[in-house]
């Protein structure tokens, strides 16, 4: 099946589910003018978003195969969709602690034994990573422990979909991603002097568990974890500037061929109860038709 053909039965099955969804419980939700009416028909709304999120996946909706015409075409009608489904019922907001009951958005954490890895590190073309001020514990002073919420401006959900699509998202993905930006939370625990962080990304699709682990630059370890995707990956991670930033470089993950992910967690100078995630996608063997070089400031306010 060719990917335009499989965009096409993937937006016309949703339709059909939103527009019967929409039939069969209008009298159960009484309109969607009460608060319980409102939490189920966004619990329905979270399911249909996660089968989007699933067969975006399987099909590989708008790779770079794709013509132009057919791209602009599924994005037109993508758009329709969107507007069908009204992205996280207003006035409904997910309670703390609530899960997603789907088996298949359930991801848990797979960290295993670390490997070694004893070489420097590419993050582009023409610059090598010294591990010269590399370490593998924090600076005393420093804590990113704490639950944060994304701060999203226009500008930044912006910058974060050119950001996706540098990495060869799809239109409909990018679409779904960036409109529930404020709905993201990200729990964090900095552990034994920070050699190892414990992260857990939440949002409605279901939560993502990870723990990197710190290491300098005589004893450099990888830990493999599965990302929300469920890729199997590798993740390296230390502590830089005397231990007041943290640097992590993602490795392996299929649907980018090998490009790499690298993120730099730091304290906001000015405000110490905002936290700065630097994202920078690095593609394989440099730019191309499939995918760009792309870069996007994440800012997160402590809960």
């Amino acid at each position: 099946m060719a990917t335009g053909e499989g965009g096409d039965e993937l937006k016309l099955s949703v339709s059909d589910d939103v527009d019967n969804d929409e039939e069969n419980n209008a009298d159960i939700d009484g309109g969607s003018s009460t608060t319980d009416g409102k939490m189920r028909k966004r619990q329905r709304i979270m399911n249909l978003l996660r089968r989007i999120f699933r067969r975006d996946r399987r099909r590989g909706q708008l790779r770079s195969s794709t013509s132009s015409l057919q791209k602009q075409q599924q994005e037109e009608e993508s758009d329709r969709l969107t507007e069908m489904i009204p992205l996280f019922v207003d006035d409904a907001p997910i309670e703390d602690g609530e899960d997603v009951n789907d088996d298949d958005a359930t991801t848990t954490n797979k960290a295993t034994t670390a490997t070694r890895n004893n070489t420097n590190t590419t993050i582009d073309d023409s610059t090598t990573i010294s591990f010269s001020t590399r370490q593998a514990t924090s600076s005393p002073t420093t804590d990113l422990s704490g639950t944060w919420t994304p701060i999203a401006t226009p500008e930044f959900k912006a910058e974060y979909d050119a950001y996706l699509k540098n990495c060869s998202q799809s239109f409909l993905f990018r679409k779904v991603v960036v409109n529930g930006i404020e709905y993201q939370k990200e729990e964090i625990r900095q552990l034994d002097d920070g050699e190892r962080l414990e992260i857990i990304a939440m949002n409605p699709a279901g939560n993502w568990n990870r723990t990197l682990v710190a290491s300098d630059a005589d004893n450099p370890v990888n830990t493999t974890i599965v990302d929300p995707d469920k890729d199997t990956v590798d993740v390296e991670a230390w502590w830089e500037e005397d231990g007041t930033k943290h640097r992590s470089i993602l490795r392996g993950k299929k649907s980018v061929n090998g490009g790499e992910f690298v993120t730099v967690r730091y304290l906001d100078e000015e405000e110490k109860d905002v936290l700065v995630c630097e994202s920078t996608f690095l593609p394989p063997d440099g730019p191309s038709s499939a995918f760009q070089y792309g870069r996007v400031v994440w800012k997160f306010r402590r809960c």
